[in-house]
């Protein structure tokens, strides 16, 4: 039987080859009749790989996505001057659609062998195959669909994306020249017209001289797509790629490089990526490849041991999961293939926050609706791509759904941050980085941060801090203490306003995601009495912010240091709260409950149960926000 490649879809026509590593675990598990098989992967993560279904999915009962799985059978040929063919097996679904590796494995054998029919079952039903009519037939109805042995040329099964990263000499490139990368993401979203797409050309070049133009389009993920051969001449592949640049956005490709690209109405908009482009004219690899690249050479060769403590390593190990942060945003309907978070810049991001401005700013003036609402809408989902599948994007009517939008760009924007934490080391030399554990690379995130002993009177401090104010309201969920860590950076110490009274010590709640972003920069801003940072002296308040699960029920808590000073008290949500009167520091919001403070040092910690605060008030608790970082210093990690 030809040799077997397993491959994963990462985008419209895009499969990736899976390790050798796992290629042979793969077949291994297939030859043993087993129905899925587990694979470890880099960050401490698994995935499951289903041979009926034809899918991997992370285990762990993850929300993040699932991929879709195949097999080719890659086919020797006698002939060295032949490139390589693959034969993949499939059925007439209309369209055509692959088999799962299961079926295709029982196929190929057979095939192989020359048998004129053999049994599968896809999907809980069994089927004859006649292979000579090439036709499946149902077992227990009857019915009847046409299969095919498809023959796949090179470029088919080796796609370009995964070639551009070989380094052979005949090795397939996203073409670059004087600095330049031929390599452009078109997005558009028009909500009147029922539609989200993309359109996504690349210029690429083999070794020594071939080149191609390859063009991908679609709305959601559809895969219509077309590869134009050049031969040699790569002045006509430039003028086809401008050309149909220009086309598609009424913009000069040149637009580009001098940084004057302009959205034209009623055409795509270029979505900025970071590209590295290497010497020798290479795309290059995103950072979050880079990352899992990185932690996979560790699994291939001896590493220095950790000189961390070990509750440090599991918490660096879980806020620097890259693939927990593609998950986080792609849960928020983040199109993370469209574009990949290691190649979102910042650029893109602060487009996407002038975009959702311009929506609040309408939402505010009392237009929830009309054609300028929707017009603001397709400028935001434009900069930023979502996936809603076949669906298209709803339109942003309410500040609460605006919040939901700030939300997702303050976590891709956190990530940013841990992309680089993670992938910086690749870029260090030398025998200490050769020799330096991953996990030690944390300095980076400018901050000290200690383990506190569980034995330690502040460890329980803090913990009856953390039960004594879970609110009455919060009873789905417990909440326990598992690692406490103290947190020092020399930016906040040098810059925190002790001069301001009224000090505390409150809880803060954000996604895991979010983590390694907060710890090198600041906490995450809200909106309920404007844009500030949010506090509250309830834990289990700051804790529905961490959106924990059952099957992902860890998260992290910060306890920060607050300078209040003089509060402006407000018993309802006031999004124009930021503009502080003179004389006050800081918003607070009055809850019906609060707890009684009792902490004999400057900061006030409050310690003792929750109690009324016989106001008048529509929170349920109270919620304490400050506008200037000044205001506040991160004391706790509360895992």
């Amino acid at each position: 039987m030809a040799k077997p490649l397993w491959q994963y879809e990462d985008g419209p026509d895009v499969w990736r080859n899976y390790s050798d590593k796992h290629i042979t675990a793969l077949n291994a598990a297939i030859a043993a009749n087993s129905n899925t098989c587990d694979l470890k992967l880099p960050n401490n993560y698994e995935i499951s790989v289903d041979f009926d279904k034809g899918i991997q999915t992370r285990k762990g009962g993850t929300t993040g996505p699932s991929r879709k799985v195949r097999v080719v059978f890659v086919l020797q040929s006698g002939n060295s001057a032949t490139r390589e063919v693959a034969a993949l097996w499939q059925a007439d679904l209309k369209p055509w659609s692959n088999m799962p590796p299961s079926a295709a494995h029982k196929l190929e054998a057979a095939h192989s062998r020359g048998d004129a029919s053999v049994s599968v079952s896809i999907g809980g039903n069994s089927y004859t195959v006649d292979l000579r009519k090439l036709h499946q037939t149902n077992d227990r109805t009857g019915f009847r669909r046409n299969i095919r042995r498809r023959v796949l040329a090179e470029r088919e099964f080796k796609s370009a994306t995964a070639a551009a990263k070989s380094t052979g000499a005949a090795s397939v490139r996203v073409h670059a020249e004087g600095g330049t990368v031929y390599d452009a993401m078109l997005n558009q979203t028009n909500l009147q017209f029922n539609n989200n797409k993309f359109y996504l050309l690349q210029l690429l070049h083999k070794a020594p001289r071939d080149y191609w133009v390859w063009f991908r389009a679609g709305a959601g993920w559809a895969k219509p797509h077309s590869l134009v051969p050049c031969g040699p001449d790569l002045d006509r592949a430039k003028a086809l790629f401008c050309k149909k640049f220009e086309d598609k956005t009424k913009n000069e490709w040149a637009s580009v490089a001098a940084k004057t690209f302009t959205k034209v109405a009623g055409k795509y908009d270029l979505v900025h990526r970071d590209h590295k482009a290497g010497g020798d004219g290479g795309a290059g690899d995103d950072k979050a490849d880079k990352a899992a690249k990185k932690q996979a050479a560790a699994e291939r060769k001896a590493e220095a041991a950790s000189r961390l403590h070990a509750a440090l390593q599991a918490l660096l190990g879980m806020i620097c999961d890259v693939q927990q942060m593609e998950d986080t945003v792609v849960e928020m309907r983040y199109d993370a293939k469209r574009m990949p978070l290691g190649k979102l810049t910042a650029a893109q991001i602060k487009a996407g926050f002038v975009a959702l401005k311009a929506i609040e700013a309408l939402v505010r003036g009392g237009h929830s609706s009309g054609q300028k609402l929707v017009s603001a809408c397709n400028d935001f989902y434009t900069r930023i791509p979502h996936d809603f599948g076949m669906r298209v994007p709803p339109v942003i009517r309410s500040l609460e759904e605006i919040q939901a939008k700030a939300d997702l760009l303050q976590a891709l924007e956190q990530i940013q941050t841990a992309l680089k934490v993670v992938s910086d080391g690749a870029e260090e030399s030398g025998d200490s980085a050769a020799a330096e554990h991953p996990l030690d690379r944390y300095r980076r995130l400018a901050c000290d941060i200690e383990p506190v002993d569980s034995n330690s009177e502040e460890f329980s401090m803090i913990d009856r801090y953390l039960q004594t104010t879970h609110g009455p309201t919060h009873s789905l969920y417990t909440l326990s203490l598992g690692a406490l860590f103290k947190v020092q950076r020399a930016p906040e110490t040098a810059r925190f306003r002790s001069d301001l009274p009224n000090r505390m010590l409150l809880w803060h709640g954000s996604r895991l995601s979010n983590w390694a972003g907060i710890l090198s920069q600041a906490p995450a801003t809200g909106y309920m009495f404007g844009k500030g940072v949010y506090f509250a002296d309830v834990s289990s308040k700051s804790a529905n912010y961490l959106y924990a699960t059952r099957s992902k029920p860890t998260g992290v808590l910060a306890l920060c240091e607050v300078a209040l000073g003089t509060s402006r008290e407000l018993n309802k949500a006031d999004y124009e709260a930021a503009k502080l009167p003179a004389g006050f520091n800081s918003v607070k919001g009055i809850g019906e409950l609060t707890p009684n403070p009792s902490w004999p040092t400057g900061a006030k910690f409050p310690l003792a149960r929750l109690v009324a605060s016989n106001l008048s008030t529509v929170l349920n608790y109270n919620e304490y926000v400050v506008y200037n970082v000044n205001q506040l210093r991160l004391r706790y990690l509360v895992q």
